[in-house]
């Protein structure tokens, strides 16, 4: 009826652990003559916050988990040969990992991380703000990545080592690698909403939210934050090279908001440089190299010229 309306009236209890969601339905006079409750509901808080915590955890653990593979293998391994696997076993690890959090193929990735060094900021760069405009990149990326990795030929070009490393897997690639990781994410929050005497199919929904956040996260805000923001604004410390260190992304990141740096040095495994720079996936690349898994190949970046002491 076009002269009822939907209320909403929250009330607290004294003890806090209840929030009443009071819905009533006001009718108008011409219609009714009284107000009556439609529906009245209590939700506990403490209930809610157990899966809103495993929806955090589980979404920071995957994230992470996609970040530091990125930056380890297919940036600093595989596109700069600054640190190099020298175990089977882990660059099969890798890689698979890389396909189950990622779907991202390693040929490809490498092939357009090279040819954004080699056209930096320039017509054929395959994401450069400066090129294709900074919104567009920020909010396109996945688009730009695509449409440049289905260029002829642009793996064998950019990248003709890359199929000749270990662990390739063609039986991960693109979907399938991903149909594991959604698989294992709905199996966690299944087994999570089982145990705390919920149903399977909320712990499919608690799993496919991860899933969702995720995605979000990796596709639409660290990856074109490194693509568009990095090269857009920040601090240039070296004035005569490409791109900005940002140190708060650096942070969230895996180092990888120190973009200036890098360009500076892109074959250093390490992007921090000054005072304050921090590189979140070096210590774990030297212990990598400690456990003998990886040798580091590439020299440190030094802080010679820079805009700022």
């Amino acid at each position: 009826c076009s002269q009822c309306g939907w209320y909403f009236h929250y009330r607290r209890h004294s003890s806090c652990d209840y929030i009443n969601f009071l819905v009533i339905l006001q009718k108008e006079p011409s219609c009714y003559t009284s107000t009556s409750t439609f529906f009245e509901r209590s939700i506990p808080m403490h209930a809610i916050l157990p899966d809103f915590l495993f929806v955090l955890i589980a979404l920071f653990c995957v994230t992470s988990i996609a970040v530091f593979t990125t930056t380890i293998y297919l940036h600093r391994a595989l596109a700069h040969d600054s640190i190099r696997i020298i175990s089977e076993g882990f660059e099969r690890f890798l890689y698979r990992v890389v396909l189950i959090t990622t779907g991202l193929d390693r040929g490809e990735w490498t092939a357009l991380h090279r040819k954004h060094h080699t056209f930096t900021d320039k017509e054929g760069d395959p994401h450069s703000p400066y090129v294709l405009g900074f919104w567009k990149v920020q909010l396109f990326n996945v688009y730009y990545y695509v449409r440049a990795a289905k260029t002829p030929g642009i793996v064998k070009r950019f990248a003709p080592d890359i199929s000749s490393r270990w662990g390739d897997s063609t039986a991960l690639r693109g979907f399938r690698g991903l149909t594991i990781g959604i698989a294992i994410l709905i199996l966690a929050g299944v087994s999570f909403s089982l145990s705390r005497g919920n149903s399977a199919g909320y712990g499919v929904f608690l799993g496919l939210l991860v899933v969702a956040a995720h995605a979000f996260l990796y596709v639409f805000v660290i990856s074109p934050s490194i693509n568009g923001l990095c090269h857009w604004r920040g601090v240039k410390r070296f004035p005569d090279i490409p791109a900005f260190n940002n140190r708060l992304l650096g942070w969230l990141v895996a180092g990888e908001g120190l973009h200036n740096n890098h360009h500076k040095y892109p074959r250093s495994p390490k992007f921090s440089i000054f005072r304050g720079d921090f590189d979140p996936a070096w210590p774990i690349i030297n212990l990598l190299a400690k456990a003998k898994l990886i040798v580091i190949a590439g020299e440190i970046g030094v802080p010679e010229t820079v805009a700022y002491p």
